[in-house]
């Protein structure tokens, strides 16, 4: 049996085996708070400075007002990493400036392993969480095969994860999209198109001409486009795409600008709207 046929009946059995010990002493205390509703959105990385306001905020609180988190690195429930170690702080507030009214879940783990990341989407699958942005690296197949497996058989969340992380000519389920940055204002690279599903741009780049903002990189982009999926749910998360990540990515795949607008493909505009009104 492959490494990547293992993580995928260990996915579909959507068993979680994690020995929790006690907080490591270096981590601090997340700030108290109570739950802040909306729609229920994740961020696996390398660790979030969850102190800080912005990010504590929004954090995702059970009953008693715990934060919903896991630390898959130090086995604890605190999935703490400074603002300037790693990605996962700025990745958090690029998702949040897409939907400042989440629910924030935030794991912790090895994200160049794919064994850790499976385990960080065994957890989410039984979390509130309808959405994933994934902190992972471009080009190593155990990811390619991990996320070709989890697409396939998760129900939720959806998965978001840069094109590039996925291997040429995966065939991948429908609980997975794929985004790149846009073209647009600025010097966004971009994937093969066969490999990516959306094209993000910076915010309000297809929408007010002359911007030159410039596009976000390949991790902003998964993030930005996981804030945004989220906003789309808002107010009606009860609804059959907050329990079918198929369904979600279906409706997420309908909010692109059309090519005309933009860099000659369908482009994303992370803006959420609602009602009517700017988040």
């Amino acid at each position: 049996m492959t490494a990547a046929r293992r993580i995928g009946v260990a996915l579909a059995a959507l068993t979680l085996s994690v020995w929790l010990g006690p907080a490591s002493a270096a981590d601090p205390k997340v700030p108290a708070g109570l739950d802040p509703g909306g729609t229920a959105v994740a961020l696996v990385s390398t660790g979030v400075d969850y102190t800080d306001p912005v990010i504590a905020a929004r954090l995702a609180r059970d009953g008693e007002g715990e934060a919903i988190a896991l630390d898959l690195v130090d086995g604890d429930i605190r999935p703490f990493s400074p603002a300037v170690v790693g990605e996962g702080t700025r990745l958090a507030k690029a998702l949040l400036s897409a939907y400042r009214n989440s629910r924030l879940i935030i794991v912790r783990a090895a994200t160049s392993d794919a064994n850790s990341v499976a385990r960080a989407l065994m957890f989410l699958a039984q979390t509130p969480a309808v959405v994933v942005a994934l902190d992972v690296p471009a080009g190593l197949a155990p990811i390619s095969g991990l996320l070709v497996q989890a697409s396939r058989q998760l129900k939720r969340p959806l998965i978001i994860a840069p094109a590039d992380a996925l291997a040429a000519g995966a065939v991948v389920g429908p609980a997975l999209l794929t985004v790149a940055p846009a073209p647009l204002g600025g010097a966004g690279a971009t994937a093969p198109a066969g490999a990516t599903d959306a094209w993000i741009s910076a915010a309000g780049a297809t929408m007010f001409p002359g911007l030159t903002k410039p596009s976000p990189d390949r991790l902003e982009a998964a993030a930005l486009m996981a804030g945004l999926a989220a906003c789309a749910l808002h107010g009606t998360e009860n609804t059959g795409a907050a329990g079918d990540a198929g369904i979600l990515k279906r409706d997420v795949l309908g909010l692109a600008r059309p090519a005309s607008e933009g860099a000659g493909v369908p482009v994303h505009d992370p803006m959420c709207w609602y009602g009517g009104i700017r988040n």
